[in-house]
């Protein structure tokens, strides 16, 4: 394509003779879009809108496993032991927890853990594949 843009001048010229500035800008505007192509410096935009594109997908799904967190660790909160009783000091001092109770209390806390994990990955070893699970 070594004559790239060139049907555009013809084009100009005969469809606007007597504006010989749209015909020079326009000259210009081929010259300067050649100058780039050889520059190398549509490859590097193409490279980072690419680059760029995916640190905003990544920026996504960190985001979402985050909002997931705070939801499941707000609904392991909730889950509360049948019986407790109190010490004076209004501290926890024995706690009873039902089959029922336990067992959601426990899958809450690995669903947690899941997450926090997946978190882990990504941020210290650029590893997303468990945040794209969690964030469908």
């Amino acid at each position: 394509m070594p004559n790239a843009g060139t049907e555009n001048v013809t084009k100009v010229e005969t469809e606007d003779i007597k504006n010989p500035e749209a015909i020079k800008l326009q000259n210009d505007v081929n010259e300067a879009i050649k100058g780039t192509q050889e520059a190398g410096l549509i490859r590097k935009r193409v490279v980072d809108t690419l680059v760029e594109e995916e640190v905003t997908n990544r920026a996504d799904l960190l985001t979402k496993a985050l909002a997931k967190r705070k939801a499941q660790a707000k609904e392991l909160n909730k889950i509360r032991p049948d019986h407790c009783t109190f010490n004076e000091d209004g501290s926890p001092a024995q706690q009873q927890w039902s089959k029922a109770k336990l067992g959601e209390r426990t899958k809450a806390e690995g669903v947690l853990a899941k997450i926090d994990k997946a978190i882990n990955a990504a941020v210290n070893n650029a590893d997303y594949e468990g945040l794209k699970k969690i964030a469908q």
